[in-house]
């Protein structure tokens, strides 16, 4: 993709975005007339739609905060999912050692165990910013 090609979707990306802005303040004062129109011709009956808008605007709160922890709990879940597959797999690589020929390394437990501390010491460096529970 050449350079002026990118150019041309950043610049029509950013119409979009300017077109959707404007339509939106559009569609806000359109509705802020409608609203004041209604006021003036029956103040109790405008009254009584706030609520459902209330109801609504905390709905989509509710639902931004439910995917929010959902999201959350599935990232969690794939990293405990990686911890069990490294662990399974230094586990599983570790008796199989056994069967390397001498020449291949001179010491593949030493080399296996220096991976996994390695691993370990990365880890509590990464988790050294974090309080501790105890």
């Amino acid at each position: 993709m050449s350079v002026t090609t990118l150019w041309q979707y950043a610049l029509l990306g950013l119409s979009l975005t300017a077109g959707v802005f404007v339509g939106i303040l559009l569609l806000v004062e359109v509705g802020r007339r409608i609203g004041r129109r209604r006021t003036a011709s029956d103040p109790q009956d405008a009254r009584a739609e706030v609520g459902v808008v209330d109801a609504a605007v905390f709905a989509l709160l509710g639902l931004l905060i439910a995917f929010t922890f959902s999201g959350a709990a599935s990232t969690w879940d794939t990293r405990r999912h990686l911890v069990v597959e490294e662990a399974n797999a230094i586990g599983t690589a570790y008796p199989r050692l056994d069967v390397l020929p001498p020449w291949l390394t001179p010491d593949p437990l030493n080399a296996v165990s220096g991976s996994v501390g390695n691993r370990i010491s990365g880890v509590q460096e990464a988790l050294d910013g974090w309080p501790r529970v105890d």
